[in-house]
């Protein structure tokens, strides 16, 4: 089986690797892996920063990563130590030509993660939830603002707010849906197309979006499930071929008076009928659904 150390020139770091990621190259005994780690995991946590409005303009980023620990709700568990820690590990690897050692570098990337978890926090929220919601939702070209994956499932914490919406083809015409199959699907760069056609905030949920905090897919409402060819090809550009009747069976709707409820739009509750049906036989399709990667 190839490692990670196998071709150190060809970009050790895959577009789409996560944390986990990281943190193995960074214990590798190539120097140039290690660096290579730090740096990408500094770099994801100053995107975060911006996501998070927790960039502190014309200073440095090691000054606004600091300053994440001023803020008691969100920056608990984070010492300060380590922080300085991980900061000099980047610093000695990125402009000292001194990596640090495979442990030291291990840490670094743990520390950054955490602080990237921080950030997290703070927009993966339910007031984030429903100020998104009510946005969408007040497009007239909007017939559902749906919720699926960790948030509405309840989870404690929940990695990114998800969102499915149905509209009557404005936008759903436009998005361009590529193929997880052969890598031109992307659901950070779905999400980024559909907030450029929609959302006008300056980039803010765009960053989210990069930082894999926030997902939206845009779906034509009056062709889904109605239209066999258009619903296949839907399906298609997924990493999980039971993604639909995956995420129905916890699939929660805005209303117009700020909450989520358990959706009865068609076709969800028959998709929820199908997955129960499915499982009794023995054969779990959620179980075998893709989880996302905290990417950035």
């Amino acid at each position: 089986m190839a490692t990670i150390e196998d071709n150190p020139e060809k970009g050790p770091i895959p577009r789409r690797a996560g944390w986990d990621h990281l943190r193995s190259v960074a214990g590798s005994s190539s120097r140039t892996l290690r660096a290579a780690a730090i740096s990408r995991s500094y770099a994801w946590v100053e995107h975060a920063l911006a996501a998070a409005g927790a960039r502190q303009r014309n200073r440095p980023i090691a000054t606004s990563i600091l300053g994440v620990l001023s803020d008691k709700t969100f920056g608990r568990g984070l010492d300060e130590a380590r922080i300085r820690a991980a900061i000099r590990a980047r610093h000695d690897s990125s402009h000292e030509d001194d990596t640090p050692t495979p442990d030291r570098c291990i840490e670094a990337v743990q520390t950054l993660n955490e602080i990237w978890r921080a950030l997290n926090r703070r927009f993966v929220t339910f007031d984030s939830a429903v100020s998104l919601a009510t946005r969408l939702a007040s497009d007239p070209h909007i017939q559902a603002v749906l919720m699926y994956g960790s948030f509405a499932r309840g989870d404690t914490p929940a990695n990114d707010l998800d969102f499915l919406l149905l509209d009557d083809g404005e936008y759903s015409n436009q998005i361009e849906l590529g193929s997880y199959s052969d890598g031109t699907f992307d659901a950070s760069d779905h999400t980024i197309q559909l907030l450029d056609l929609m959302v006008d905030d300056g980039g803010l949920l765009a960053r989210c979006a990069q930082c894999r905090w926030l997902d939206i897919i845009v779906v034509d409402g009056s062709r889904f499930a109605r239209d066999a060819e258009y619903t296949t090809a839907l399906s298609a550009i997924q990493p999980d071929p039971w993604f639909f009747v995956n995420i129905a069976r916890d699939l929660l709707e805005f209303d117009a008076d700020g909450t989520f409820e358990r959706t009865e739009r068609f076709p969800f509750p028959e998709l929820r009928r199908i997955h129960e049906e499915v499982r009794t036989l023995g054969l779990d399709p959620f179980r075998h659904r893709a989880t996302g990667s905290e990417e950035s």
